[in-house]
């Protein structure tokens, strides 16, 4: 199988299990279906984080071995060098993608601002670049310590020094899922299928 390919599939994979997600609540024995569906929404939240960085780390890497005849992407987590290769149109394409997620962001940001007050809500948003950045640090340390740090990317959840605020999913989008959508549809496109 081609290396693009295997990694596309691989994201729309993570991306189908991310959405089923959606959908669950997990109840414990002894626990109230509230207190179930409070911890699951959490748990989703994490989870989607984890998996936005995987997803976007894993399409990123397939759309530059699809324009590169297949070839091998750097072993690396840090996909800011590989996104600085890609193509100017799909570079372009992608940072359009990124903008318009951030918009839907800055929406829920502002009434954030609004009920809590400013100096109670420091959410910021990653600039396209930022998140590339913040993706290789989530690659290689989220995974021991389950606080995203930074500046906020479009994963579904939203976090300042202190707090995470996970969104309903019909409020923000998650830019991972649309960068994969995207890419699936762009490389039949390039193939004429």
């Amino acid at each position: 199988m081609k290396n693009e390919r295997n990694m596309i599939d691989t994201a729309c994979q993570l991306g189908r299990s991310l959405r089923v997600l959606l959908e669950i609540a997990i109840q414990r024995p002894g626990e109230s279906r509230e207190d179930a569906e409070d911890r699951s929404r959490l748990d989703f939240g994490m989870t989607s984080i984890v998996l936005y960085a995987l997803i976007v780390e894993l399409t990123i890497k397939g759309i530059w071995s699809y324009e590169n005849r297949d070839a091998e992407p750097e072993h690396t987590h840090h996909i800011a060098n590989i996104f600085n290769k890609l193509q100017h149109g799909t570079q372009t394409q992608i940072k359009r993608i990124y903008e318009s997620a951030c918009e839907r962001y800055a929406l829920v940001l502002s009434e954030g601002r609004r009920q809590l007050g400013k100096e109670r809500f420091q959410v910021e948003m990653a600039s396209l670049e930022e998140a590339l950045q913040w993706n290789a640090n989530a690659m290689i340390h989220f995974k021991y310590d389950l606080t995203p740090r930074g500046k906020t990317v479009p994963a579904g959840a939203m976090w300042d020094g202190e707090t995470i605020w996970i969104l309903p999913k019909d409020k923000v989008p998650n830019f991972g899922l649309q960068l994969v959508e995207w890419a699936e549809a762009e490389l039949r496109r390039r193939r004429g299928a």
